[in-house]
Order: structure tokens, then sequence, then C-alpha cells
């Protein structure tokens, strides 16, 4: 048999797409085209030419595209349709058919393609609803080898993976059956493992009957051995789950056991190569822990510049922040430009990408570009504050913005709010993040001591701040003269 060209279109580089190349490799030659907007369109032509057979992971535009080409070129399609990409159910605010005009590409891509295949029987009667044909259902692949249960002792217990930070989130992800269910199955112990947000974790514990356990409110409290010994016990009960090492790795690096964090982000690796989160978190632990950006950098080169991680939005958001380290003002603004939405939105920051170009005109010393960067992240952010009052990334961004055009009134007022806020005052977990940002703004606007302050505190309890965070950001440069600032450095290092 002849071996035919496969090319497989996805918007995501994920692991059950990979799988799915590797799978379709026993037909001929694949080809992986991870399409992240209209900029890749001529990209997917031009991979359409070469190919024997168009694979589209989801029911969504660039399917829609790849459809047209296919029909055009006489090349056969398959578009698989994964459950979101054929949905609207605005009680949840869920599916992307909820978007205008989008029901009418992905009832183009469904008719229209070769064969259309539904991962489950709920997706199939999701995308029937929209076409009259024939859709096949081939159920996601589960890896018994992976999840057998040899030499495992057996527990009456129950682990959910899952973050949560909405209303819609909650219901999406199951977690309020999880609650009624753990509610009538006293006799189980259920385990909720994800990153919620201060406020989720706060709802969940209230509403979490006392066999359920919300595993990330002990690092809320500050109470972290209690954390980690929790997060150790799930791993004896779901020792292949990699969500559960990384967590363990980031529990490390608040605690400063840099070493012990490499090994758990190294575990969670080795179960999931593709973790990219993981494995950027991994090489910034050597930054906290040695000052050393050679890995960082290595991994950053080799991550999609969209894949997220925790902390920071994105990977390209991450490598701006390596740039900045260096010092890098024109690579910065070159990335800024081709890798980054409007507004980089990650775990700890929302940041507009002119306040990274504005930082970079400042390396620069280019004072004109500079305070219209400034003046544009301001401008921006005036206007999103005022629909996300009580989110303190954005009044760090705010006050990081105001302090870059001079405007200590303004800065101050922000750094107030995020000093009377109830998660520096509470929370044990997001406060360093937040407190450096703060440190930050006090640093730009002549606050020395109020600066100096919050650089002790950083440094003298459980964060993801170092001696080498201190050396290395520009942000500080302000007060890097200051006799105080230097004696903190000194002494620091030399621990």
């Amino acid at each position: 048999m002849s071996a035919y060209r496969v090319l497989v279109v996805s918007n995501v580089d994920a692991p059950y797409v990979r799988d799915d190349c590797a799978i379709l490799g026993a037909l001929g030659p694949v080809e992986f085209l991870r399409y992240r907007g209209r900029r890749d369109l001529g990209r997917l032509a031009i991979a359409s030419l070469r190919s024997d057979i168009i694979v589209s992971w989801f029911a969504i535009g660039y399917a829609t595209t790849a459809v047209l080409l296919g029909r055009v070129l006489r090349t056969p399609t398959v578009v698989i349709a994964a459950g979101w990409d054929v949905m609207a159910l605005p009680e949840l605010n869920y599916g992307a058919l909820l978007s205008k005009g989008r029901a009418r590409k992905t009832r183009y891509a469904l008719e229209k393609a070769s064969v259309v295949l539904a991962v489950s029987a709920s997706t199939q009667e999701a995308a029937q609803k929209l076409v009259s044909r024939e859709i096949l259902v081939v159920p996601n692949a589960v890896d018994t080898n992976f999840l057998r249960p040899a030499d495992l002792e057996r527990h009456n217990q129950v682990i959910t993976v899952a973050g949560v930070d909405n209303e819609v989130r909650y219901r999406v992800k199951g977690i309020d059956i999880l609650v009624r269910v753990a509610e009538r199955m006293q006799n189980v112990r259920f385990v909720l493992v994800g990153r919620n947000s201060p406020e989720w974790d706060e709802r969940l514990r209230a509403l979490a009957p006392p066999n359920l356990e919300i595993m990330g409110v002990h690092r809320r409290l500050g109470n972290w051995d209690e954390a980690l010994a929790s997060y150790k016990r799930a791993t004896r009960l779901d020792p292949r789950n990699a969500n559960l090492f990384e967590e363990i790795g980031e529990t490390y690096r608040f605690m400063g056991r840099y070493a012990e964090a490499v090994g758990a982000y190294d575990r969670a690796l080795s179960l999931a190569p593709d973790f990219h989160a993981a494995a950027v978190e991994r090489a910034r632990t050597y930054v906290l822990w040695l000052g050393e950006l050679d890995t960082l950098r290595a991994v950053l080169s080799e991550v999609p510049a969209d894949a997220p991680v925790a902390w920071f939005g994105t990977a390209a958001a991450y490598h701006l922040r390596l740039l900045h380290w260096e010092r890098q003002a024109d690579s910065m603004l070159v990335l800024a430009a081709a890798t980054l939405p409007h507004v980089v939105a990650g775990y700890g920051i929302f940041l507009p990408r002119v306040l990274y170009a504005a930082w970079a005109h400042r390396l620069r010393a280019d004072h004109p570009a500079m305070v219209a960067a400034f003046d544009s992240a301001r401008v921006l952010l005036d206007s999103v504050v005022k629909e996300l009052e009580g989110d303190w990334r954005v009044h760090a961004a705010r006050g990081m913005a105001l302090a870059g055009l001079g405007r200590k009134d303004g800065a101050l007022q922000e750094a107030r709010w995020l000093q009377q806020s109830v998660i520096y005052r509470d929370d044990a977990f997001d406060r360093p993040v937040l407190a450096e940002d703060r440190g930050r703004i006090l640093a730009q606007v002549g606050e020395t001591e109020a600066a100096l302050d919050e650089i002790h505190r950083l440094l003298t309890a459980p964060s993801l701040f170092s001696v080498h965070s201190l050396r290395l950001d520009p942000l500080w440069d302000p007060i890097r003269d200051h006799p105080r600032f230097k004696a903190l450095l000194a002494k620091y290092t030399q621990r």
C-alpha cells in the first residue's frame, strides 16, 4: 500500500493531538500545523497542497477553511468534533457556538467534510442538531497500562483535578456535582486538586462537607508543611498524576527548597513530557535558586509561545520577562509585537502588551516613546479597572503604568489599594506576588524605605522571590544604589 501524506490541523499542541498524529503515522508521513489565527492561512493552504488527507481537530474556523481547501483540491477531509466546538449553553456561557456567526462556519465544516468524528455520543448528538449526516463516534481512548493500579494499595477515596475561578467553571468542571456526591457518600474521602482563585478557595471551603478536602487552601493559610503532606498523600493515591507533582514543585519553590522543587518537576515531566508549564516553572526555579538563566532560555526556545503557564499567562510573556532581566530592549519590542495579545493575563499578571514596550523603551533611554507607551497602558487600564475593580492584578499593572509616568499620587493610591486588599492581609499564597508588584511601584516613585520593607518581607517569608529576582529585575534600578538595598543583596547572596 502506498503511503498517504496526512496533515493534522489544531489550534492547540496538546498530547491527545500528538497521540493522534502518531496513530495516523501508520498511513504515512504526518505534518502537524498549529493554527494560531489568520496569519497562518498561507501556511494552511501550502500544507494542504502537499497533503493527501486533511484532519482538523475541533470544528471551528480553521476546520471550515481546511474543508473548503479540501474541496477545491479534491483532498479528503476529516473533522473531529470534541464537544465545546459544537455546543452553545448560554446558561453556562459555554460553547463555541455562542460566538456570533460561528454556527454557520461550523455547520459548513460538518456538512462538507468527507468524514466527521465525534469523541462521544453526547458530542455526536450536539453535532447532529446542526447537520443531518452520518457522524461516527470514536471515543477518547484510555491507556489502561498507564492507569493500571498494579502494586498500589486500594483506597476508598476519589481525586478530582480542576481549578475554579468563576461560577461557570465551577459548573462546567462538575465541581457542583462533586460537592453533592461527597455529601451523599460520607464514608468516602474526596480530594479536589487544582489552583482556584482566592475567592473560590474560600467559597469551596464553605461548601465542602467534612470528607471533601480542598487541597490549595493549606497554602493560602500559610500551612506549607501541611500542604506538602496533603499533596504527597494524594500522589500515593494517584502516583501517575503529573499535576500533583507540579503542585508539589510549586510548594517547594515557595518554601525555598529548590532542589526538591526541581525533583518534583522532573517527576511531573517524566509522566507528561509535554507539560509545558512544569518545564517552564522548573527552569524558573534555577533563576530563583542560582540566578541561572540558561535553563530558562533553552526551555523557552522549545516551548510554543502561546503555551499556557500558570503565573505569567503564556511562555511568550515569560520570555519577555527573561529579555527584560537580560536588558535586551530591542528583542523585547520585537517579541511583544510578534507574539503577545493586547493584554497578557495569567494567574499572577494582567499586563497590557504596551507596558512591556514601555519598559523596553526605558531601557533604550527613548523618553518620548516610553511616555507614550506608559500612557497607552494607563488609558487601557483605566477602562479595565472599572470592570474588574476588585482584581489586584489590574491595580498592580495600573500602579506600575502610573509610576512609569511619574504620577506619584495615583501610583501610591494603587499601592495602598494593594496593601489594604484581603489577599495582602490573609492570603499566604497570592500575597507574595502582589507584594512584589507593590514593591516595584514604590521603588519607581521614590518611596525607597517602604519598597525596601516589602523586599525584606519577601526575602524572609515563603514566596516566589529571591535575591536573584532582586539582582536581575530592572524595575528595582531606582533604589539599587541605596545602602540598605546593597546590604540586603549582600546578606541573601551569601546564603
